[in-house]
């Protein structure tokens, strides 16, 4: 996990991704049947737009017998809805209207 004091929001992607990959992780754990935690991994590389991960990655603890490959749609939804708001996220970082954590 990046460290998120005293990152500039409006530039640091480490900043940015850190606050993506946390809301992530609770949306899926709020609006996806069967899935008891989430952890999301986002790893940017230079030059890619910002809601465009080098790397996603989402790790999914299951109820018992829960099969996570059911529910790979929804993750991939709140993944893309989660990133189509990075660009203006800083916006909300400054407004505090986001949490860091």
């Amino acid at each position: 996990m990046e460290s998120a004091a005293g990152k500039n929001p409006v530039s640091h992607v480490g900043k940015l991704y850190a606050v993506v990959a946390h809301r992530v992780a609770e949306a899926i754990v709020e609006r996806v049947a069967d899935v008891e935690s989430a952890s999301c991994l986002l790893a940017s590389r230079i030059g890619r737009p910002i809601d465009r991960p080098r790397l996603a990655d989402v790790q999914l603890g299951m109820v018992d017998g829960a099969d996570p490959a059911q529910r790979r749609h929804d993750v991939e939804e709140i993944l893309a809805a989660e990133l189509a708001e990075a660009h203006g996220l800083w916006r909300k970082l400054l407004a505090r209207e986001v949490p860091l954590f």
